[in-house]
C-alpha cells in the first residue's frame, strides 16, 4: 500500500471502503443498535466525543517545520525523556551493569524463597 494512509484489514485501498457507519453496531442510529449496552455506548459517545476531539485536536496539533509537521505530544514526550535522564542521572545507562548481573543471578543464593530460580541445574 503506498498511499500512506493506515486502512483497516479488509479496506478497499482504491475506494476506501471496509468500514460502513450504516452497518457499525457502535452506531448511533436508532435503526441500528441492537442491545442496551449499545444505547448506553451511543450515550458515552455523544457526550465524551465533544470533549476527546477538543482534547485531541490540542494534543495532536503541531507546527509546520521544513513542509514537516511536528506534533506536539511527540515534542513533549522528547523534552520528557530528556528531563527524567537529567533528573535521575542517566540511570538507564548506568544502572544496565546492574540490571545484567541482577538477571545473571549474582546477587541471589541458593537458599533465597521463591519459586523460580535465576539459574537451572
Amino acid at each position: 500500500m503506498s498511499t500512506g494512509t493506515l486502512l483497516a484489514e479488509g479496506a478497499d485501498a482504491d475506494t476506501g471502503a471496509g468500514f460502513d457507519p450504516e452497518t457499525d453496531p457502535a452506531s448511533c442510529d436508532p435503526a441500528v443498535r441492537e442491545t442496551f449496552l449499545d444505547d448506553v455506548a451511543c450515550q458515552i459517545d455523544s457526550n465524551f466525543g465533544v470533549v476527546a476531539d477538543w482534547f485531541g485536536s490540542i494534543i495532536f496539533w503541531g507546527p509546520e517545520y521544513d513542509g514537516q509537521g511536528i506534533l506536539l505530544v511527540v515534542v513533549w514526550s522528547v523534552l520528557a525523556a530528556i528531563g527524567f535522564t537529567i533528573y535521575f542521572k542517566g540511570v538507564q545507562f548506568t544502572g544496565f551493569k546492574t540490571a545484567l548481573e541482577v538477571v545473571r543471578g549474582k546477587y541471589s543464593r541458593a537458599d533465597d524463597p521463591g519459586e523460580v530460580p535465576t539459574s537451572r541445574p
